[in-house]
């Protein structure tokens, strides 16, 4: 998960209490978060490489949909 939305999934108590529901103007991509906290192993950082099962992932910041969202760039030989 991104290091910047982690407090949306291990601490979503926290998150719904101090959240102002009186401001529509500050639309954070938040209102369909998780109802109950759930527990984080670990956070996938930005602009780093890590393998898995055989492939070299890179992590990007894609701010889009969440401002915490990423995507994964795999490079894949398909001539064979």
């Amino acid at each position: 998960m991104p290091p910047a939305e982690r407090e949306l999934f291990d601490e979503v108590d926290a998150h719904w209490q101090q959240r102002a529901i009186y401001n529509y103007y500050d639309l954070r991509q938040d209102r369909f978060s998780l109802l109950e906290s759930v527990s984080v192993t670990g956070t996938v950082l930005e602009y780093r490489t890590r393998r898995f099962g055989g492939f070299d992932v890179t992590t990007l910041p894609t701010p889009g949909h969440t401002l915490g969202s990423e995507s994964y760039l795999v490079d894949v030989d398909v001539s064979s």
